[in-house]
């Protein structure tokens, strides 16, 4: 134990040690140059790229990096008469911030208070890492329709008490970007045509005799030492030498935009969001920057680099002025649960459909009589999704670092807990009523659950905001005092419910992700990564275990999921920033999502059960379907003749029936009985049956049929397969004469079903 403890010391002295010599670094170059013009380069290398590059994965850092740099930086702008700012200066500045934003958060990270709740230190220290580096809760666009569709009614309130509203502090905002990128844009050949004649000179100076070289070629060499880099090094600095004049934007600069900011406006936009010299220098921590987004320059002049966590803290400025009068903010608070809610079903009506959305039901309530009430039901075939809604305030300040545990707890009870305690009363009504029934509060239309025929109910809470990261790892604060019971909902924010609608190709892929995401929270190994990451995951491996956290070698301790890049590259095609779309639909064979379609289609339930079950089974059993298809239709079958093939997967077996000028009528009758009769002959608890025939192209299968159950013996069925030959699937290789059985009998193969193969 000793000397663990002694490397761990070790170890925090190295980072200790990174951590001041980084930010010593940085304080000599912001005493020795303008240390405004510094920030602004320095933004400027790292803020901008080519869109097809500006993910989370490369861009994720950069907005923290700039907050940390302007709270070194913003006490020593005006220290320094030296105006003039270069690559030689921007280079080395970078570099350090680097190794500063490195060690930094690591020291941060690494100093979790001993807490004696083992849980609660945990999740404090999962929970730092977010609030540090995590920006950006909902795509602009998401954020900007949330803050204007609430706020908007409130307008003149906000101008008397903030002196601009939240529509017009959103065109700013808009503009500032706009403004940003149309001068870099405009100034881009300049500093390219500087970038091509610094890789030119390079060149000459590289043939030429080291006696020959003139000081100024000497001193390119010696900074720059290959010929690629050569014209990066010349792009560098020019643009670091143009940035502090082109990339700010000011008050006049926004006056050619359509609805220009009054100077009022202008003044406000500072107080409400600004990050000035005088609010960094009372505050202690450079995650305070993350409240000030906005960054204001000596000469009125700002840059922005996050839109999406810019309109986060406007959101949250608005949210603290709102609450200073509480008629208007109860108004508010009212016209922001509707709006929620609304778009809750409204996401929920694109995966499932209008007719399948039931809102706002009172029950009988199972616990104190009377009445209770649901936020909505969603009923799809034999599912039951209860949905409930949470339109209450995530606060930022129960992220931050001092806030401790018990407003994190708060918030997340009332976000995620209280909605699952209401769901799970929802629950233990339908489980102890023989004939529950609910009715819609608005419409008076009854809804009878008949519970013979559903196989799955979920619970699903929807909150407005993300949840620090919490709403996919519910299962970390096991032994919390939350969620005593360790049973927790399917918890998703507004902005990725919307983002899952646009996705999912149909109800029975979002179902069966809800399904595979709750079995992620049953595992005992950490398993991290947003809504996103999760659902980039299913379209993938269908969050198979040995696809994301079994290996041969056995599990593993730990497993990060990094795919929302995926996300956001489908975004910004649906911007139009870039050409070409992202791959983002459910990675199965071609044959199994034409299944997958036709079932959606057929709208009953044996249709919505058997699509599940296909999405349930491993790659190799879809693989093998797959193979049975495609060679089916390949096949040469006589006129009226029925061939089947037949394969299973753990408890489920599935009979392909191929067909050539048969009837409906007699291809369902044949694939009811073979349905019945191979779910005996491997004892299987699912058997489910696919017809077809090969020469129709427009239809992917002709009739289906399913049967569930335990396994009886029956004697009747038992004649029937002594007598009948077995069928093996085209191409399956048949086991030893000693071997199992292919049918699962778990008989000798020469002593059950070999004399039959041929018969």
């Amino acid at each position: 134990m000793k000397s663990d403890k002694l490397s761990t010391n070790d170890f925090l002295q190295e980072f200790e040690q990174e951590w001041k010599s980084s930010l010593n670094v940085i304080n000599q170059l912001g005493n020795s140059v303008d240390a405004a013009k510094l920030f602004v380069s320095v933004f400027s290398n790292i803020s901008f790229g080519i869109p097809e590059q500006m993910t989370e994965a490369n861009f994720g850092t950069v907005t923290p990096k700039i907050e940390l740099l302007a709270y070194h930086l913003y006490p020593l702008f005006g220290k320094s008469q030296n105006t003039s700012v270069s690559v030689i200066h921007v280079q080395p500045c970078m570099q350090a911030l680097d190794r500063l934003f490195r060690s930094f958060n690591l020291l941060k990270l690494l100093s979790v208070s001993d807490n004696k709740n083992e849980i609660v230190t945990n999740v404090m220290y999962r929970l730092k890492g977010e609030v540090r580096i995590v920006r950006g809760s909902a795509y602009p666009e998401q954020t900007r329709d949330e803050i204007i569709s609430i706020y908007s009614p409130f307008d003149r309130n906000f101008e008397n008490e903030a002196g601009i509203c939240p529509s017009r502090a959103i065109t700013i905002i808009e503009n500032i970007i706009k403004s940003q990128a149309e001068s870099l844009n405009n100034y881009l050949p300049v500093i390219r045509k500087h970038a091509e004649s610094v890789q030119t000179d390079w060149k000459e100076a590289k043939k030429k005799r080291i006696n020959e070289r003139s000081m100024s070629e000497i001193a390119l060499l010696g900074l720059v030492k290959k010929k690629k880099d050569a014209y990066a090094f010349g792009f560098l600095d020019r643009l670091d030498e143009m940035a502090p004049d082109i990339i700010p934007v000011g008050f006049d600069d926004l006056q050619r935009f359509d609805n220009p900011p009054s100077k009022r406006e202008w003044e406000a936009l500072f107080e409400l969001i600004g990050m000035t010299v005088s609010n960094r220098l009372a505050m202690n921590d450079p995650v305070a920057v993350r409240e000030k987004p906005l960054f204001v320059l000596p000469d009125q002049r700002v840059i922005l680099q996050n839109i999406s966590h810019t309109f986060d803290i406007l959101w949250e400025s608005y949210d603290k002025i709102i609450r200073n009068d509480k008629v208007i903010y109860q108004e508010c608070q009212k016209r922001q649960a509707e709006w929620v809610e609304k778009k809750t079903f409204k996401y929920f009506s694109a995966i499932f459909g209008q007719d399948n959305i039931h809102q706002n039901l009172r029950y009988p309530d199972p616990d104190k009589g009377g009445e209770a009430e649901i936020d909505g039901i969603v009923q799809w075939g034999p599912f039951l999704v209860l949905v409930e809604v949470k339109a209450r305030q995530f606060r930022l300040n129960s992220q931050s670092i001092d806030a401790g545990a018990g407003r994190l707890f708060s918030d997340i009870k009332s976000n995620i807990e209280d909605a699952f305690h209401q769901a799970k009363r929802a629950l233990k009504y339908i489980d102890t009523d023989l004939s529950p029934m609910f009715q819609e509060i608005s419409s008076g239309q009854k809804l009878a659950i008949d519970k013979k025929k559903i196989r799955r109910i979920y619970l699903v809470t929807v909150s407005q905001h993300q949840l620090a990261g919490m709403a996919t790892r519910l299962n970390s604060l096991k032994g919390s005092g939350l969620f005593k019971e360790n049973e927790y909902p399917f918890s998703i924010c507004l902005a990725d419910l919307n983002i899952l609608s646009e996705l999912c190709d149909g109800p029975d892929i979002f179902l069966h992700y809800i399904e595979r995401r709750l079995d992620v929270q049953k595992q005992e190994i950490e398993i991290l990564g947003d809504e996103r990451d999760f659902f980039c995951a299913y379209l993938s491996s269908r969050l198979q275990a040995e696809r994301v956290w079994k290996s041969k070698d056995g599990e593993y301790d730990s497993v990060w999921l990094n795919l929302s890049d995926q996300v956001d590259a489908w975004m910004m095609h649906k911007r139009g920033m870039i050409t070409q779309a992202p791959e983002m639909s459910l990675k199965v064979p071609s044959e199994i999502k034409e299944i997958l379609s036709e079932l959606r289609q057929r709208r009953d339930d044996d249709a919505c059960w058997i699509a599940f079950s296909l999405l349930d089974m491993s790659d190799h059993g879809l693989a093998a379907i797959s193979k049975i298809l495609r060679d089916s239709r390949c096949m040469t079958i006589p006129s009226g003749i029925i061939r089947r093939y037949t394969h299973k997967e753990g408890d489920t077996v599935i009979t392909i029936l191929a067909s050539r000028d048969v009837t409906p009528d007699t291809l369902m009758d044949t694939i009811s009985y073979r349905v019945m009769v191979e779910k005996y002959r491997h004892r299987a608890v699912k058997s489910i049956g696919i017809g077809l025939e090969p020469t129709n192209t427009n239809r992917p299968i002709e009739c289906i049929f399913f049967s569930e159950g335990y396994w009886k013996y029956s004697d009747e069925i038992e004649k029937i397969l002594e007598k009948e030959p077995l069928s093996p699937a085209p191409g399956q290789k048949l086991p030893g004469v000693n071997a199992p059985c292919i049918c699962g009998s778990g008989r000798k193969f020469k002593k059950c079903c070999l004399p039959k193969i041929n018969a």
